[in-house]
């Protein structure tokens, strides 16, 4: 059970570390630096646990945080964990509205957490709901109505006095 919880956290940090690096289309040494470090990052198994489910609130939190400190484009940081969630995991496969709003949520909570740009994540958010569609061959249009539900819920439920300028920032990239 060992190897094979560590094999699934090995394919997991390789899917999310790859995503951010294929997100990026400059050559912006602090984001290379973030999605290496996911490698880094120390995840304990539980008796019974799931990899995933353990393993994935940890790293972005791990990872949006130094993107932060570091003054990366969370757009691509986001963007990049959202992708290399859905690729890793055949778990977030399997369920794939759940898991988007679950990997929303992650995401957002994060961000806000540690103060980043809120707008960025949303970018990132939309932008990846888009790969995630096509590359799942998901409803396109479903997946970003799903992800803007998301973010509005979550950004009334969690910031409020947010709400008007995430809503604007929606409707200009829907």
């Amino acid at each position: 059970m060992e190897n094979s919880f560590q094999d699934t956290l090995n394919n997991l940090k390789a899917h999310l570390a790859l995503g951010i690096k294929e997100s990026c289309i400059t050559t912006d040494l602090r984001i290379y630096n973030v999605a290496n470090g996911i490698h880094d990052i120390i995840i304990l198994n539980r008796l019974h646990g799931d990899a995933v489910r353990d393993a994935l609130p940890k790293i972005f939190d791990k990872s949006i945080k130094e993107s932060i400190d570091l003054g990366c484009d969370l757009s691509i940081i986001v963007k990049g964990l959202m992708l290399g969630a859905f690729r890793g995991s055949p778990f977030v496969r399997d369920d794939a509205n759940k898991k988007l709003q679950t990997l929303i949520e992650l995401n957002l909570r994060n961000v806000l957490l540690h103060k980043g740009e809120i707008k960025d994540a949303v970018q990132g958010i939309l932008a990846a709901t888009l790969i995630i569609s096509n590359q799942f061959k998901l409803d396109a249009h479903q997946g970003l109505t799903k992800a803007k539900e998301v973010i509005i819920a979550f950004v009334q439920k969690e910031d409020p006095k947010i709400l008007d300028k995430i809503k604007e920032s929606l409707a200009q990239d829907l």
